[in-house]
This record gives structure tokens, sequence and C-alpha cells, in this order.
């Protein structure tokens, strides 16, 4: 994902955090507010993860996982949305096909998929 479509101050997460709706299932869960500047703006994407989901290896793996998965979908995501994705521990042992699921199906959940392009990637 570009540098700019990404979520970076600390005060973003937290007016996320504060602001907004959730979904979760077993691998993570997804937080979406409105971005300030309005709907005609990009969407953003942050990711979190805790160190009980392992070393730093691991969550730096997990978050460029995640961050390739958000790319290749980031065409199909409303405009205008502040999504902070927080992971949990069972991710780790998920393959990219059910990642990708997961991530899908909570993305649908919360409404921040366009209906014309909502179509499920080719597995990799």
């Amino acid at each position: 994902m570009r540098r700019a479509v990404r979520l970076r101050s600390g005060d973003d997460f937290r007016r996320v955090r504060r602001e907004g709706r959730s979904r979760a299932n077993s691998a993570f869960v997804i937080l979406a507010a409105p971005r300030p500047a309005g709907p005609e703006g990009e969407s953003r994407v942050g990711i979190v993860t805790s160190k009980r989901v392992g070393d730093a290896v691991t969550r730096n793996r997990i978050k460029r996982r995640i961050r390739e998965r958000m790319r290749l979908r980031y065409g199909q995501v409303r405009a205008g949305w502040d999504i902070v994705i927080i992971v949990r521990a069972p991710l780790v042992d998920l393959d990219t096909v059910a990642l990708d699921q997961a991530l899908g199906s909570l993305l649908r959940r919360l409404d921040l998929v366009t209906e014309a392009q909502c179509v499920d990637l080719p597995s990799a």
C-alpha cells in the first residue's frame, strides 16, 4: 500500500477507536470511522499488532501480509474511511487464502466494500 493511504498518527488511531464501529473474528478486529476530511478523500488503513502475537519478526511479517491483501483489495474499499486492523494471535497460523477470506468477510460486514466490485480475489 502506498504510504499516503496508511494511518500513521497516534491521534488518528485513537479517533478511530473512539468514534468507529467494529467487527471481529478469530483472526482480527476491524474498526472503521469516517474520515474527518469528508467522504471524497481516499480511505486510509492502519495495522496494530501486540507483543502477544509474537516477536518483532512475526509481527512485521503479519503486517506485511495484511498490507499486501489490503493493497489488492484497495480498489474495492469505499472512499472516505479510516480503517484500523487489530491483529489477534490466531492469525499467525492462517494461510493466505484464509486470511483473505477473513479480511473480506469483515470488510463486507462493515459495509466498506463497493457492491459493484465485491468479488473474491483469486487465491495466491
